[in-house]
């Protein structure tokens, strides 16, 4: 039986206009289908054809065999038009582009140096054996999905935390080598590269990264509360207590105590030394690194316990006097490891439910909003920087102190000066002001802000009674305490003074009543609408007494656990 024509169909190829004819030959049992193919220009194109066998009421119906083969036809042309690559051999290609050339394939938002050395170390070690493979089948979409789960695979290989973690980590990896890869199409622009891109897999656990620049204020309270109960244990609690409340780096976490100056209320430090290589350096990575900190009660009863714990151990008070705060554990004139205080606070964070997800959020946010130093390196231990932005974090929002101009806010030159920022030149004078020593008392204030535990704060709102004689000031959020020897129905007159910009918030308990004056209230105040943020609303101790009580039960649970594995089986 001849052919006979039964479909002739107009395809938009990826090559152009083309027009397929499909021919039916029927035998005794079958009948097979063929198809011829036409140009653009209606020219028949030899060569380019597809056969199929179609079987009447056995699987696909005839309108599914002709789609089918004209599918099959339209393929075969696209592949014959396409031009045949040459062979890449892209480790090659790659290896001929010069160190400082590598560098400059990585995005600017990767400033630290650290962050680029070690996304180029893996790339060039697991990620360029992947892309040779799919340049080398270019023209098979499942290597892309094959590449996607070596990346897989190798998370998987190298860590132990879930799947979640694997997910994430193969992600991290997998946007790294895309970027990387295309950027080398430009500076490998002779090669002729073409595009690839990996796909990510789907997540959803990983903490977003505007939710992980600071911690939760409970958090907070309870990180500070395990730190205290460890203050008598390990001396790295010192160190965390210093990283948490003074903004200062890992490798700035060196005083000895000797270099204190106890105040009563607060502390003192002059922080002009670095630790390199374990030891410690009189010279600090940046210009503005060199600055004085203040340490808040908080932690100077965290350093007094540690002091005490080395005074029952039989040390003199010069020997003291001459130790790291945070010392070796084997020796208390050797200081001790900065990255051992990170991992102490991440234990401790760990403790409160802070995964490996919630970690992996935070180096996402390291490497897009960098903690630069004055020489544009960044901080990548991704604990310190959690603490530094916590810290910051707090201090715009809990905390103010009186300008020259009489107002009284938290001025940004001052956060960068405690932080050890580089200071715009507008600003550079608070780094002498911070100096001063008839400022430490209002730092001092400033940072008692941050209420991390009313039994260890010296903020007016749980300080002791404040004397009826003599007037208080203070630049920060205020609530005056009611001496006991107050007696019922006795009268105390509270001052404020401020200015006509500043808003004051007066808030009284119910049994406390204004006095009035020819029937009017002698004050005019009004109560108005704070415009302090949330973060810093005042709490009852309750609130905090209950977040240190869930503290306790987790550091008495670790403690079990601890005490167990050291029983003899």
């Amino acid at each position: 039986m001849k052919k006979q024509e039964i479909a002739r169909e107009n395809i938009f190829s990826s090559v152009g206009r083309v027009t397929v004819a499909v021919y039916l030959k029927a035998d005794t049992d079958k009948q097979t289908l063929s198809t011829v193919l036409f140009s653009n220009k209606s020219k028949f194109v030899p060569g380019i054809s597809a056969q199929m066998t179609y079987r009447p009421g056995r699987g696909r119906t005839l309108e599914e065999s002709v789609k089918n083969v004209i599918a099959r036809t339209v393929a075969k042309y696209e592949t014959a038009c396409r031009p045949q690559r040459k062979h890449i051999d892209y480790a090659q290609a790659y290896g001929y582009l010069p160190g400082d050339v590598k560098h400059q394939l990585c995005p600017a938002q990767w400033r630290a140096e650290n962050t680029r050395r070690a996304a180029l170390t893996y790339y060039e070690r697991r990620s360029i054996p992947i892309l040779q493979r799919i340049l080398d089948r270019i023209d098979d979409p499942s290597t892309l999905e094959e590449a996607q789960q070596a990346y897989l695979a190798l998370a998987r290989k190298n860590t132990d935390r879930g799947e979640a973690n694997a997910l994430a980590t193969a992600n991290k990896h997998i946007t790294e080598a895309n970027l990387l890869y295309e950027a080398s199409r430009y500076l490998l622009s002779q090669y002729d590269l073409p595009p690839i891109e990996i796909p990510l897999f789907t997540t959803e656990s990983i903490v977003p990264p505007e939710q992980a620049k600071a911690l939760p204020r409970d958090d907070l309270v309870r990180l500070a509360e395990l730190i205290r109960l460890d203050s008598s244990k390990t001396p790295l609690a010192a160190g965390a207590a210093l990283m948490l409340c003074c903004l200062l780096r890992p490798a700035e976490v060196c005083p000895k105590y000797g270099e204190i100056v106890d105040c009563d209320n607060f502390g003192v430090y002059a922080a002009v030394h670095n630790i390199s290589n374990g030891e410690r350096v009189s010279a600090m990575k940046t210009r503005n690194a060199y600055r004085q900190v203040i340490l808040p009660k908080y932690v100077m009863d965290i350093v007094r316990d540690s002091r005490e714990v080395l005074c029952r151990q039989g040390y003199s008070d010069d020997e003291i006097n001459d130790a790291y705060v945070i010392h070796h554990r084997q020796d208390i004139h050797r200081p001790a490891d900065p990255q051992d205080i990170s991992r102490y606070v991440k234990n401790k964070l760990e403790l409160l439910g802070y995964n490996s997800d919630y970690w992996l959020g935070m180096e996402m946010v390291v490497q897009v909003e960098p903690d630069m130093d004055d020489g544009g390196n960044a901080l990548t231990d991704v604990t310190a920087y959690l603490l530094r932005c916590s810290g910051c974090t707090y201090l715009c929002n809990c905390a103010s102190v009186p300008l020259p101009d009489g107002r009284s806010v938290m001025p940004h030159g001052l956060v960068d000066a405690l932080m050890g920022h580089r200071l715009r030149n507008e600003d550079a004078w608070w780094a002498d002001w911070i100096k001063r020593e008839d400022n430490w008392p209002v730092i001092a204030q400033v940072l008692e802000g941050i209420i991390l535990d009313p039994d260890h704060s010296a903020h007016p709102a749980f300080a002791s009674a404040l004397p009826i004689v003599s007037p208080q000031v203070c630049h920060v959020t205020q609530s005056y305490v009611v001496p006991q020897s107050a007696l019922p129905g006795s009268t105390i007159t509270i001052t404020v003074r401020c200015h006509d910009c500043d808003r004051v918030d007066v808030r009284l308990p119910k049994h406390i009543q204004l006095a009035r004056e020819n029937g009017k209230s002698r004050t005019t105040l009004s109560r108005q609408q704070s415009c302090i943020p949330d973060i810093q609303e005042l709490v009852a101790k309750e609130y905090y007494d209950m977040l240190k009580k869930d503290a306790k039960k987790i550091h008495g649970k670790v403690k079990n656990m601890y005490e167990k594995k050291k029983r003899p089986v």
